[in-house]
């Protein structure tokens, strides 16, 4: 309901007005009204006079501002021009004496209406406050009301619960007092922010979640958020916000967090790939193993289809399987997969169906597993079984020789091989006597079909010894018209490999089924995959094991998966709880601890081979150890996970014994053989083959690349063009004669006879058998001229390593310069070091001399220019050294180009030349490369021009070319002078060291680095630079960069202020000085004295640690180059004595070490983080730059003047 008064009192003010109005044009002066409560008091007092024109209000806020509005009634009595009251009496116009009395009627009614009218405001307001603050205590949340600075006015009593504050600190700011100090700054700006937008009309939202710590210690987490209140007319009154307890929920949110994490790791130690992907293809979840094999970051593989992770090809062989699974079927295969940088992998894949929503499949879960190693092995075995199928006609295992009617004629065969009867007893009999009919009659079948086809017959037959089964390979091959030859193998073991490995397979799938109906029961996804990670720990046929880290460098098993009881044959009851001395005997118990302790010393996943006695026999494992750090950053668990690889071992020892097998023969056979690798052109040579040339046997190592290179120069061609005819099928007989070079330089001829014997699964060569014959004697008439021709070669090879000689000694040389350049920087950095600092020092105090300033700015600008041609120097030197690097950062471009533009503007006013720096739009500002040496080349480039141009002007002109990738783009800059330009004679040795046009030395200024220097730096930031130029005309100077666009801005930057002193009221800093030089010393001793630091000095290690254990300073500036004891020993005694403090309960600060260091090359950051330091310092150091070191690490407060 709207209340009259305010109509009303509007009527009456405007017709006060009105009157007020028709007065000032009667009466020559206002008038004036003294307005007195009703009784009056003692003393009248007089209100300024208020001309009618004016209008009321002000009249009215100044009764009010005095309190004289709230009388209930008053008076208004008339008074002259100087306050004093007029009489009733006084004689005046009839005129002026009615309109008179008129006015103070009028004024006086509206004077009324105005205090009705206040009063009823203020009644109204207080009202409203007191249902505000009954709702907000009301209210079970926190409420709390801001003013439109945003400073608190109200808070209910659930906020003040929850900040931990009282009712009269909350007020104002006084709300970020309890505030957690890691979300304190975070907090305050985002409000401020928030605060401002709302001020400047601009929509904007807050809500925010912080901590706030009570007096307790107890932390509360909240969630706030807050609007702006504004009035009737839409004018900005305040905020009104509330605060919501979220510290069970972050409190779920950090224990949920740990269990992911803890079987994420568990996922991570499994060898195999394990992920997870949904309907669409796209992969949701993935462990370590397979984020290494792809060499991606798990961020850049999660939402990426399969296809865009493992390429068309693949994909296309992999879908009909995706497919499969993706429709409910649990898919096992194998395959070789190649991964995205072409390396390839043999793997095991299991595809299981994510069956959790019974209306449809929402994905699949993959397990695959590397089979490398196994597939590998499998052919090598392949490979040296058809080696000796190769060899079988002259080594066989059993060779029989019958006749067409069955009749044994002959035989051979070794001592391991078991035959029904030995020697001679069998040669006579026919295959029916010592045969089962059975076998017999599959023997003679094979004998006929030989004969009557003229090709090889193979079967296999078991039989049955005594104490065990036997099962052969029978090869059959027609010998004449009227016998066959029959060579029998023994592959019982093949057999057995065979059925244990699908035997293995369908345990596999057994497994896999019963883990996909455990997975398909999980119900959240955070469960799902904690379920799904338990049934890999317990289901894998992998030993999993847990360790407990314990003190004093101890170990205890924590737990084990079913599959480490199976393999082991130790239940988890009886291994739970025990170290590994009491499971092992010493000897293997003491090598596994020190791999415990390895891997908990490194903080890094440790991969080895182990052999222990497990089950009743002796296994082979392949062990993963994988560190576990808590939340103090100390690794207190290990997840082990092991392989059994007997078979693998077994499998390389059956190769080996099979290599050695085929040695011997080699040496039976008593001539110089060769096993050659045609695809890798390794070969397996006899000791004859080595002999015959001189060589020992047992050093000799043959290749073809070692074979091309020992033959003759004159046959070398000849044989290469014949062996790559028989290699291609060209020729069908491999047959060559040529000379190859013996051990002792000597020519020897060599008859050589070859052939293919294996090819691989496409058909190429793979193996080649062969012979060589020494036939020198055939050749002795060419000896003279093969001696000649290899006196010759020596002649050439000594040349050669003359020549290389002196080309290691030029390099050396060059070296040699570089290091001495090195060695030679803290010479000449320590003494500019003091000329700067102390020049610095001195043109901070007052002094009489009128040129004093002048004379100290000479001296410290000359200093800058000699270490300004020093830097370049030694730019230079770290070039040739190989040690330049970058040091990328995120920086405002605009900025850096702005600063350079400051800085060479008034050398460019001096000169009375235009100085122009342009970017186009679509040059980003903010980029991620090396500031410093973009710097560098902008300053060199445009340096140059500015000294070489003395009419007209210089411009940089700057543009953007993207790149594909979004992130990415290439950054063109110009520098376009109007000087003399250069000759084109001249320009081609522009960018060479030293170099300079006759112009530049005729200036007589510069090293000839910069253009050097500057092209360097491009190609190191991956780009290049280029120049062109007309003599009379100008010269133009081009380079381009590739740097990665930033979009979030860098903090501001600019000017910083100039460090005057230590703000007041704080504590007394103690900063120790370390510097062997005097010089360097006292400057910097000077440097921080002068600010207000307390100051010690020490000139070598010795005594740095006898002050720092006496003194205990909060800061050391620590040279690192001393003689004795230097700055890194220093510092590692310092770090270590704080250790032992603290392991004996001592809590003593640790102190803060800043290296100081003169080199030329930038001490390795490293090396000197490992040493113990916190910062590095390069010298020469501006005292500016010195102090902001000293507050990054201190906190320290300075007082600040102008910028310098």
């Amino acid at each position: 309901m709207k209340h009259p008064v305010p109509k009303i009192s509007a009527y009456l003010l405007a017709s006060g007005l009105l009157i007020a109005g028709v007065m000032h044009r009667a009466i020559a002066l206002p008038p004036r009204v003294l307005l007195l409560p009703q009784p009056a008091p003692a003393g009248t007092i007089l209100l300024p006079s208020v001309p009618a024109q004016a209008g009321l209000r002000p009249l009215t806020q100044r009764l009010a501002e005095q309190q004289w509005l709230h009388s209930q009634s008053l008076v208004a009595k008339p008074i002259d021009s100087h306050g004093l009251p007029l009489p009733l009496s006084s004689p005046m116009p009839l005129e002026l004496q009615s309109l008179k009395w008129v006015s103070l009627i009028a004024v006086g009614a509206i004077a009324v209406a105005l205090v009705r009218l206040y009063h009823h405001l203020r009644l109204t307001k207080a009202i409203a406050a007191i249902n505000y603050r009954l709702l907000a205590e009301a209210n079970p949340g926190g409420i709390f009301y801001n003013d439109a600075q945003g400073l608190c006015l109200y808070a209910n009593e659930k906020v003040l619960q929850l900040t931990g504050l009282t009712a009269q600190r909350i007020l104002g700011d006084g709300w970020a007092t309890t505030m957690h100090p890691d979300d304190r700054d975070r907090v305050v700006v985002q409000w401020t922010e928030f605060v401002a937008q709302v001020q400047r009309g601009q929509p904007a939202e807050y809500h925010i979640e912080c901590r706030f710590v009570h007096a307790d210690a107890t932390i509360v987490w909240v969630f706030g958020q807050a609007v702006p209140h504004r009035d009737a007319k839409g004018k900005l009154t305040g905020f009104v916000g509330c605060l919501t307890d979220i510290s069970d929920r972050k409190h779920t949110e950090a224990a949920l967090s740990a269990s992911k994490h803890e079987l994420q790791t568990i996922t991570d130690a499994i060898p195999g790939g394990i992920a997870y992907v949904d309907c669409d293809r796209r992969y949701r979840y993935i462990n370590r193993t397979y984020e290494q094999w792809f060499q991606c970051d798990r961020a850049a593989i999660l939402g990426k289809s399969v296809e865009e992770l493992i390429g068309p090809a693949a994909y296309r062989c992999a879908k009909p399987k995706i497919d499969q699974a993706l429709a409910g079927e649990t898919v096992a295969f194998e395959t070789r997969m190649r991964l995205l940088n072409g390396a390839s992998r043999d793997v095991s894949a299991i595809l299981v169906p994510d069956t959790r929503n019974r209306d449809r499949i929402q994905g699949y879960y993959v397990l695959i597993t590397d089979i490398s190693t196994l597939k590998q092995t499998e052919a090598d075995l392949r490979q040296s079984e058809a080696k000796h199928r190769a060899l079988i006609e002259a080594l066989p295992d059993l060779v029989l020789r019958v006749d067409r009617h069955g009749t044994y004629l002959d035989f051979y065969t070794t001592d391991t091989f078991n035959v029904l009867e030995r020697d001679k007893a069998l040669v006579g009999t026919n295959v029916y006597d010592s045969l089962p009919k059975h076998l017999a009659e599959a023997r003679m079948n094979a004998i006929q079909q030989a004969l009557a086809t003229r090709k090889i017959q193979v079967y296999e037959q078991t039989i049955e010894f005594a104490d065990h089964l036997q099962i052969e390979e029978v090869r059959v091959l027609a010998c004449g018209d009227t016998e066959a030859l029959l060579v029998v193998r023994d592959i019982t073991q093949r057999k057995q490999a065979e059925h244990a490995r699908q035997k293995l397979n369908e345990e596999l799938e057994r497994r896999v089924h019963e883990r996909t109906q455990a997975l398909a029961q999980s119900q959240a996804e955070l469960r799902l995959q904690e379920q799904f990670l338990r049934s890999i720990y317990d289901g894998m046929d992998v030993s999993i094991f847990v360790i407990d880290v314990l003190e004093g460098g101890r170990f205890q098993i924590a737990a084990c998966n079913a599959a480490h009881e199976r393999l082991t044959g130790l239940p988890a009851a009886f291994v739970r709880g025990k170290t590994l001395d009491d499971l092992l005997p010493a000897n293997l118990a003491t090598p596994a601890i020190q791999r415990f302790r390895m891997c908990v010393q490194q903080v890094q996943r440790l991969t080895y081979e182990e052999n222990l006695p497990f089950t009743g026999k002796s296994t082979w494992w392949l062990t993963s150890l994988t560190p576990l750090v808590n939340g103090e950053g100390r690794v207190h668990r290990l997840i082990g996970t092991s392989i059994d690889i007997t078979d693998r071992k077994h499998a390389e020892a059956a190769l080996q014994d099979s290599e050695e097998r085929l040695r011997l023969a080699m040496i039976a056979a008593n001539q110089g053989l060769y096993d050659l690798n045609v695809q890798t052109g390794v070969a397996i040579v006899s000791p004859e083959y080595a002999t015959m040339l001189g060589y020992n046997p047992a050093e000799f190592r043959e290749t073809t690349a070692a074979w091309l290179d020992r033959l003759h120069p004159d046959d070398r061609d000849r044989v290469a063009a014949t062996y790559r005819a028989y290699i291609t099928g060209q020729i069908p007989l491999y047959r060559v004669e040529f000379r190859q070079r013996t051990h002792s330089g000597d020519w020897k001829w060599i008859l050589s006879l070859g052939k293919i014997v294996a090819w691989d699964g496409a058909g190429q060569p793979l193996r080649m058998l062969g012979t060589h014959t020494d036939i020198s004697d055939r050749k002795q008439a060419e000896a003279a001229l093969l001696q000649a021709k290899s006196d010759l070669e020596n002649r050439v090879e000594q040349r050669t390593i003359e020549l290389r000689a002196a080309k290691e000694a030029a390099e050396a040389a060059n070296l040699a310069k570089s290091q001495f350049l090195a060695n030679m920087s803290h010479e000449l950095r320590t003494p500019l070091t003091a000329i700067l600092g102390f020049s610095q020092l001195l043109s901070q105090k007052a002094h009489p001399e009128p040129n004093y300033h002048e004379y100290l700015t000479i001296i410290n600008r000359s200093g800058e220019h000699l270490l300004n041609l020093i830097n370049d120097i030694l730019e230079m030197s770290k070039i040739e050294a190989g040690r330049t690097t970058l040091n990328p950062s995120r920086f405002d471009l605009y900025a850096l180009l702005k600063e350079l533009e400051n800085m060479l503007h008034l050398r460019a006013t001096q000169k009375g030349l235009t100085l122009a720096l342009n970017w186009q739009p679509e040059v980003p500002q903010y980029i991620y490369t090396d500031a410093g040496k973009l710097r560098q080349i902008v300053l060199n480039l445009l340096s140059n021009a500015l000294k070489f141009t003395q009419v007209g002007g210089v411009t940089l002109e700057v543009m953007a070319t993207p790149i594909p990738d979004a992130t990415e783009c290439q950054l063109h800059f110009t520098v376009t002078d109007t000087g003399e330009g250069i000759e084109a004679a001249e320009q081609a040795a522009l960018f060479e060291p030293f170099m300079q046009t006759t112009t530049g030395r005729k200036t007589q200024e510069g090293t000839g680095l910069g253009l050097a220097i500057s092209r360097q730096f491009a190609r190191l930031l991956g780009g290049e630079m280029t120049l062109t130029s007309q003599p009379g005309g100008g010269t133009q100077v081009q380079f381009h960069i590739q740097v990665h666009v930033e979009a979030a801005p860098i903090g501001p930057t600019g000017s910083v202020p100039k460090i005057i002193g230590l703000a007041a009221h704080q504590m007394a800093y103690r900063l120790l000085v370390v510097e062997d030089n005097w010089t360097s010393r006292k400057l910097l001793v000077e440097l921080l004295r002068s600010t207000g630091f307390v100051v010690q000095e020490a000139q070598n290690g010795e005594e740095a640690i006898a002050i720092w254990e006496a003194w205990q300073p909060h800061l050391i500036w620590m040279d690192m180059r001393m003689p004795g004891l230097d700055g890194f020993q220093a510092t590692r005694q310092i770090r270590a004595q704080e250790a032992q403090q603290q392991a004996k309960g001592r809590d003593r600060p640790r102190t803060t070490i800043i290296a100081l260091t003169a080199g030329a090359f930038e001490d390795d950051t490293e090396r000197v983080q490992a040493a113990g330091c916190d910062d590095l310092l390069l010298k020469p150091f501006k005292r500016q730059t010195l102090l902001v070191k000293v507050a990054e690490h201190l906190g320290v407060q300075y007082t600040y003047g102008a910028a310098p």
